[in-house]
């Protein structure tokens, strides 16, 4: 009983950090949008995080895989880049959808054609497609930059 109340006061404390986080985080990206009008500009589609913003940041992501891993889900990391062609597949939307028009896509040395990551589904697709030993059900969850 005592094991389970002290998970129950744990739950309750990760809870209220992630709102203090939220609020801190919050805060910082209003101060953020007032430095997007100044001159030097970043590419399309990313974003500089400060000292202050990325500590904050990490403490958020700390916490999110303390609770996932306590209900005992597991971390996989995939690469940022994939095949074009798998992306382009996804449902059937085809290389002339919107979807693919607004991908990050390039050619790696060999001349194939490839894209940065917009989402997880298709890079865990290919993992689990990959990995097929994994005991099923597969709890994961990922945590990274998506384009």
């Amino acid at each position: 009983m005592r094991l389970l109340t002290h998970k129950l006061a744990g739950k309750i404390k990760l809870q209220a950090e992630i709102s203090y986080l939220i609020c801190l985080v919050r805060s910082i990206s209003q101060f953020a949008n007032i430095m997007q009008r100044e001159a030097l500009q970043r590419a399309r589609g990313v974003r500089d995080f400060g000292p202050e913003e990325k500590i904050a940041r990490d403490k958020i992501v700390e916490t999110l895989k303390t609770v996932f891993e306590a209900f005992g889900y597991n971390p996989i990391e995939t690469p940022i880049l994939e095949r074009y062609e798998l992306f382009a597949s996804k449902f059937g939307i085809g290389q002339e959808s919107d979807a693919m028009r607004e991908t990050f896509k390039l050619k790696d040395q060999g001349d194939r054609d490839l894209v940065l990551r917009t989402e997880f589904t298709v890079p865990f697709s290919r993992f689990v497609g990959m990995n097929q030993q994994l005991k099923k059900p597969f709890k994961r969850y990922q945590i990274g930059q998506v384009f």
